[in-house]
């Protein structure tokens, strides 16, 4: 760990990541920014499932659902190291 302080709650809305620290939440990251950032057609629809914490304290995995990105469903495991890439 580098020192900084860690999250203590990781909500999400179906298109929105936050992570909580006491009272103030940020905003890490938003379905549009990473269909944009994976290049998918702009009529996809991407949604995040409910976040929970991995074994090692400083990370989050997300399911994110893709309708839109072929002719079927697509499921993807996203994983966010907050020790990483701070906070």
């Amino acid at each position: 760990m580098s020192g900084k302080q860690l999250s203590t709650l990781a909500p999400c809305t179906p298109t929105e990541v936050y992570l909580g620290y006491n009272e103030t939440f940020n905003k890490i990251g938003d379905t549009g920014n990473v269909v944009k950032f994976l290049n998918f057609p702009n009529a996809t629809s991407l949604y995040i499932e409910p976040v929970s914490y991995d074994s090692v304290p400083s990370e989050i995995m997300l399911l994110l659902i893709c309708s839109g990105c072929s002719s079927s469903r697509l499921f993807f495991l996203a994983v966010y190291n907050a020790d990483n890439f701070g906070a």
